[in-house]
């Protein structure tokens, strides 16, 4: 039996986007409990009681008052935000890495509410083109450990598991979904990660991700 607190959300936007989320979430395992319009944007979020995931567009999300203190005073709380390309150029790598999930406004209703299973499981969701974005900012500082490693490593020094893995890390896939797709355990995908970060001397899946998109695997 699904948590309903955990399965609570609060979106906030304009009238169309609230009645669209709606409308999506509608016979899934999530409520929308609570509804914030474009036009309280300015209320300081961290004087109110939400639920644990809040929906918003990206547009709206960098006018949110308040919104880091209110994440970082409520770990339990997640942040979906939905992007253009044009509303990503023009915003900060710091907000877009603070989401638990970041989806373009193209997406399915059930690639919404999968992401949002997966949020509230504590993972991370990315759409491609947010995890393009964080790899070009600066704000991850990581392209000197990309460069150095580049120049070591080709693709034949990678399995081919490894390389799909790579791929899957690119798109924004969790562990448990990459797992889903290669008919793999979730342990073992794991494992394959950690030797993969053994061979490019790095400590994290984001900086594998930025290395294979650059690399082009």
């Amino acid at each position: 039996m699904p948590d309903v607190a955990s399965r609570a959300t609060t979106v906030i936007g304009s009238k169309v986007f609230c009645e669209g989320v709606r409308s999506y979430l509608l016979g899934s395992n999530f409520i929308v409990l609570s509804e914030l319009r474009e036009y309280t944007i300015h209320r300081d979020l961290t004087s109110l009681h939400l639920p644990n995931i809040l929906i918003s567009t990206l547009e709206i999300a960098v006018q949110l008052h308040g919104l880091s203190a209110y994440l970082s005073a409520n770990p339990s709380a997640k942040l979906v935000i939905f992007h253009s390309p044009a509303a990503l150029e023009a915003t900060s790598a710091e907000l877009v890495s603070s989401a638990s999930g970041v989806l373009d406004f193209n997406v399915e209703r059930k690639t919404l509410i999968n992401t949002l299973e997966l949020v509230a499981d504590g993972m991370i969701v990315r759409s491609s083109q947010a995890l393009q974005f964080l790899t070009v900012s600066a704000a991850w500082g990581c392209d000197a450990a990309i460069r150095d490693c580049s120049q070591h490593y080709d693709d034949e020094s990678f399995s081919e598991t490894e390389l799909q893995i790579m791929r899957f890390l690119v798109l924004g896939l969790p562990d448990k979904l990459i797992a889903l797709r290669m008919s793999l355990g979730p342990s073992t995908v794991r494992i394959h990660l950690k030797k993969i970060r053994r061979k490019l001397k790095v400590q994290n899946r984001t900086q594998v991700a930025m290395w294979a998109l650059k690399s082009g695997v």
